[in-house]
């Protein structure tokens, strides 16, 4: 059997090459493309799907429980969904329960091991065991990360205390990028916003590598795009976008490593939410790099609704979108518990709806959640605000309508 290796030979060009021409990751020249589609065609070259899969974090397959196969109706149903997961290029694996928590937990954990990329469940009403399996997420405590202490010192060529933020943000990438690698969904429970740099760096540098799209949502209530021209006190938590864009110090700019050596993002790739305190010069800064912000105003206009289906837009199976969320996002008069409370920010409703809207883009895979501070909240209100929103960022819905009986691929 022709193997990856064989293509590249007989097309005379690299592994890498034939790969992207697989898997359509990357552009390659018409002729280089036409000799590695003659190659794979003259050897009767089959890319292996465990390979691709490995690779991409994806199975194009699906799991579907059915509590009785003989019965017509149920039949009826596996017919129109397999047939809607052929035309969209999903293989359907089809697992009978006979109604047996049993059963269906062996076919849960088989469906699990198979990495399938989504789940259908044809429901007869007895669904308690199911939903607690499914609602079950295991969580790997990291613990915390070690680094240098605040200095607590005055502002150097523009930056207040540079050498540390920079080590702390080399650590978060660290810690980020490991997860990333095993598979998982990371999460940062941090401090100051500027620790974004590091988890997003991270990020941008696993897209790259797996050949995905990434779509940043910045949830605050700054713009954080600020330099050190720009900045009024020098602090690097008020520039971490900037950073990320390729405008800062060479030591945050370039800690992705990403090919290159370009900025971990370009500002077509961030949408800024719920932004209602920007300074003058930040303003201008903005506009010029034409950054995509939905500030307060934009939200009160057209809704939290619009905002968010328009900051979702375009995203597909092969987006990996990352959630920076800053507590101060929240209005204070249900979030008081951070260091720059804003007033007249998302309530709690409007973030709900934020939250519930990207947990049904199916797409999060990284998440921050920044600048809590226990020492300024009021009887933990902030804190449990914030666990019931990443609740709901996880798939807890308040949805009581009755839901679409439409099916489609994820």
């Amino acid at each position: 059997m022709a193997t990856i290796k064989d293509v590249a030979l007989h097309a005379r060009v690299s592994v890498t090459t034939v790969s992207h021409v697989v898997n359509r990751t990357r552009h390659v020249s018409a002729e280089g493309r036409e000799r590695v589609e003659a190659a794979i065609q003259a050897l009767g070259y089959v890319p292996s799907a465990v390979a691709r899969s490995l690779k991409s974090n994806t199975t194009s397959t699906l799991g579907m429980l059915i509590p009785n196969s003989s019965n017509p109706y149920f039949a009826e149903i596996v017919r129109v969904v397999e047939d809607r997961c052929f035309e969209a290029g999903y293989t359907l694996v089809l697992c009978n329960t006979d109604d047996e928590p049993q059963r269906q937990s062996v076919y849960l954990k088989v469906l699990a091991e198979r990495r399938i990329d989504g789940l259908i469940v044809v429901s007869t009403g007895n669904d308690d065991s199911l939903v607690k399996q499914l609602h079950g997420l295991q969580v790997l405590d990291r613990g915390n990360l070690s680094g240098p202490s605040n200095p607590w010192q005055p502002p150097v060529d523009g930056y207040r205390h540079l050498p540390e933020v920079v080590d702390w943000n080399q650590r978060v990438f660290d810690a980020v990028y490991a997860e990333l690698q095993r598979g998982h969904l990371p999460i940062l429970l941090g401090g100051d916003h500027c620790l974004g740099l590091g988890s997003i760096s991270a990020v941008a540098r696993h897209c790259a590598e797996a050949g995905k799209q990434l779509r940043v949502l910045w949830l605050d209530a700054h713009a954080d795009f600020n330099t050190s021209q720009l900045t009024p006190s020098g602090n690097v938590h008020g520039m971490p976008v900037a950073c990320l864009c390729g405008f800062g110090p060479a030591a945050l700019t370039q800690l992705a490593g990403m090919p290159g050596g370009g900025p971990a993002l370009r500002p077509d790739q961030i949408r800024q939410i719920g932004i209602r305190s920007v300074d003058a010069g930040e303003k201008r800064f903005v506009h010029e790099q034409g950054l995509e912000v939905f500030d307060m105003r934009h939200i009160d206009e057209v809704g939290m609704r619009q905002t968010m289906q328009q900051a979702l837009a375009g995203l597909d199976a092969r987006t990996h979108l990352h959630v920076s969320f800053d507590v101060d996002f929240l209005d204070p008069d249900i979030a008081p518990g951070v260091g720059t409370t804003v007033p007249g920010g998302p309530t709690y409703r409007e973030a709900q709806l934020c939250m519930e809207m990207i947990a049904d883009s199916g797409c999060l895979a990284s998440l921050d959640i920044v600048e809590l501070n226990p020492a300024l909240d009021v009887r933990n209100r902030t804190a449990a605000l914030a666990v019931d929103l990443v609740e709901s960022l996880f798939g807890k819905s308040t949805l009581m309508r009755a839901p679409s009986a439409s099916v489609s691929a994820p």
